[in-house]
């Protein structure tokens, strides 16, 4: 796997919006692994990534509930429905 330093060049997926800045599943995903199998602290994580705390344990928790699929969007917009 890449190293803490390439994680932060690897955000340039991002993008921000109203909400503030969205992630998508592969880097949030390495991220996680990085948590859970190379036992890097989110401490770490946290200052080389640019991610809050809960943030990150956010995802893992996702991750370890859901598996890959806890960490895809799951926002599908307000739903305003058209008139008949």
């Amino acid at each position: 796997m890449e190293s803490v330093q390439g994680l932060q060049k690897s955000n340039t997926k991002k993008k921000t919006t109203a909400r503030g800045r969205r992630y998508d599943a592969d880097f949030k995903l390495q991220v996680v692994k990085k948590y859970l199998e190379e036992s890097i602290p989110v401490s770490v994580l946290r200052q080389e990534c640019g991610l809050g705390e809960n943030t990150i344990r956010r995802w893992v928790r996702a991750y370890r509930q859901e598996g890959e699929s806890g960490l895809s969007p799951s926002y599908t917009g307000k739903g305003n429905s058209l008139p008949a």
